[in-house]
């Protein structure tokens, strides 16, 4: 009988190396494809890093927030107390509360 092993997610590469291909595509040493394969990375990735860099002028990751704005994390509080049976779905329109959008991770931490 195989046993199930837990996989740990992939780690992202690092902010060094986008830094690296993007400058040698800048410097004209090759294109994402090449740079791609010299880099041992694969062409949708630097398709990827070229596309934000485009769209948000910086070479490092986007830093995304893992945490509620504290603004909606009050408001999901208090809309959990006064409606403890509500549902995920339900959530998002009780007590007129349609803007409210929260992560299903961080919902399920709670």
């Amino acid at each position: 009988m195989a046993m199930l092993r837990a996989h740990a997610m992939a780690r992202p590469y690092s902010d060094d190396l986008r830094r690296k291909l993007l400058e040698r595509f800048d410097q004209g040493k090759g294109n994402l494809s090449e740079l791609a394969g010299r880099f041992g990375v694969s062409l949708g990735w630097a398709w990827k890093v070229s596309a934000a860099r485009k769209r948000t002028g910086r070479m490092e990751r986007p830093v995304i927030a893992l945490e509620p704005a504290p603004d909606n994390e009050q408001a999901l509080a208090g809309l959990l107390r006064s409606h403890p049976d509500a549902t995920l779905v339900s959530c998002g329109g009780v007590g007129g509360q349609e803007w409210l959008r929260f992560s299903t991770h961080i919902c399920g931490e709670w």
